[in-house]
């Protein structure tokens, strides 16, 4: 059925005359500190930059001179715009505010005289350098806070303690995952376990700012004689419904259930780290990077951000550079145990590390609905692509749509990776398990599809702990839907 578009009104139609008048008005007398500050820095364009810490405090200076004498003139002009729009009609006051600018619109006043007396100065180059005297002042007083809160002098020794305390128990965390996981734990997990340990409080606030907690796996790495609470088995120790058996969940990222986890292709080598929200669309996509790489990532995309905020602002709200503050403390952590060799914030990291470079796609893998792939010797009785950053939509929707809606397409193709799978052929059963366990959703025949085809492409491949993993998972997916 066909439906009217409808126009949405003007969030500031709901008001009268006089009140957007009166919001006009206020926004000016708002904004006038900080054109006027900003002029500073338009009138010394031509100057040597000698100290811009200073140049950025002269400008704080001026904002703060100004915005008081703003916050006295708004008053007295407030007064006067009441009494005039109870003695006059809306088009005289509304005319009068027009022809007396300066004394009602003075931000735009200003810019306007501040334009006509110097009509060939740059512009942009005032932009480029009062962002260089806030960064080199943001610089300042970070080192000062910083040095406050983590002195420079305990970083080095706090590293050298957490980094004895992961080696003291890491025989006994890799011996028990290797026992019952089948598994050998990577060397970057141990890294971060030991950056975890190294942060001051400061630091962990920093982290559960970026939402970021460790999670899962990471109970074992942190006690080797660490047991569920409820008595079940370790390994579905907070997996989730969609997790593929090769994803060993170790970090949690606050919404929609995203989570990070440790990929193991081969069932006992780990190729890298993947992410997806449990929760929300999107995949796990494709095996890269160590989990401090993943901190690192998140962290660069708010910095972008809070960047970007900073950047719009005539002045910086102090939470927020606080909130930088943190962060930077934060990545100098980081820095400290991986990806030294990138320096760069924000929007740099990631044109340096090339980090986008690592989402081209991976020609070995064939294309999966959890966007992860698979690796296979031959090709797939489905037409698969080479799995790329997300999927090929018109394919999968199409699969998926054959996988959940048409039992006959179905069957079909579990028929047809069975007896490849007999014949010595197990990547379409691997590949097509997988789809099935990605997009289950709850439905027991599908659910019992998954395991079927995904324990049988393991134990031909000889991972039999991966096989293990699935039936585990869907023995916990059997209970979730008998209420257990």
């Amino acid at each position: 059925m066909m439906t009217a578009e409808v126009d949405l009104p003007d969030p500031d139609e709901s008001l009268d005359s006089a009140e957007r008048l009166r919001r006009r008005i206020a926004a000016e007398f708002e904004e006038w500190p900080g054109e006027l500050a900003w002029q500073y820095f338009v009138a010394r364009v031509e100057e040597p930059e000698d100290d811009l810490v200073a140049e950025w405090d002269r400008h704080v200076e001026l904002y703060e001179k100004h915005r008081k004498y703003a916050l006295v003139d708004w008053q007295e002009a407030s007064w006067e715009l009441d009494r005039r729009l109870a003695t006059l009609s809306y088009q005289d006051v509304s005319r009068s505010v027009e022809q007396e600018a300066e004394q009602w619109l003075p931000a735009t006043a200003a810019r306007d005289e501040f334009s006509a007396r110097y009509p060939d100065l740059n512009w942009v180059e005032a932009e480029v350098r009062r962002d260089a005297a806030r960064v080199a002042a943001e610089d300042r007083d970070y080192r000062v806070w910083a040095e406050a809160v983590w002195p420079e002098a305990e970083r080095a020794r706090d590293r050298e303690v957490a980094l004895a305390r992961v080696d003291d128990s890491r025989g006994e965390v890799a011996a028990r995952f290797g026992r019952e996981w089948g598994m050998e734990l990577p060397e970057s997990i141990f890294r971060f376990q030991a950056f975890l340990h190294s942060l001051p409080s400061v630091g962990h606030d920093a982290l559960e700012q970026l939402e970021l907690m460790p999670y899962g796996i990471m109970s074992l790495v942190e006690d080797p004689a660490w047991q569920p609470k409820d008595g079940g088995d370790p390994r579905m120790y907070l997996r989730a419904y969609r997790d593929p058996p090769e994803f060993v969940p170790f970090m949690h990222g606050g919404s929609d259930g995203l989570h990070f986890g440790l990929w193991f292709d081969d069932g006992v080598h780990c190729d890298g780290t993947g992410a997806y929200y449990n929760n929300d669309g999107g995949g796990v996509g494709l095996p890269w990077g160590t989990p401090l790489l993943q901190v690192r990532g998140i962290l660069e995309s708010r910095w972008r951000l809070l960047d970007s905020r900073l950047m719009r602002s005539d002045w910086p709200d102090p939470a927020l550079l606080e909130r930088r503050h943190r962060l930077r403390l934060l990545r100098e952590a980081v820095l400290a145990f991986e990806t030294a060799e990138y320096p760069q914030e924000g929007e740099d990291y990631f044109d340096a590390s090339k980090e986008s470079d690592l989402f081209e796609g991976r020609p070995e893998r064939v294309e999966t609905l959890d966007e992860a792939g698979v690796r296979v010797e031959v090709d797939t009785a489905i037409v698969r692509g080479r799995q790329k950053p997300g999927s090929d939509y018109e394919w999968a929707t199409s699969l998926h749509n054959e996988l959940t809606g048409d039992p006959a397409a179905r069957d079909a193709h579990v028929a047809l990776a069975r007896q490849r799978c007999e014949a010595g052929n197990p990547g379409d059963a691997l590949a097509l398990g997988r789809d099935l366990h990605w997009c289950s959703g709850g439905d027991a025949a599908l659910e019992d599809l998954a395991v079927e085809l995904l324990t049988m492409a393991y134990r031909a491949l000889g991972r039999d702990n991966l096989a293990e993993i699935a039936a585990a998972h869907h023995e916990w997916r059997v209970g979730l839907r008998d209420g257990g």
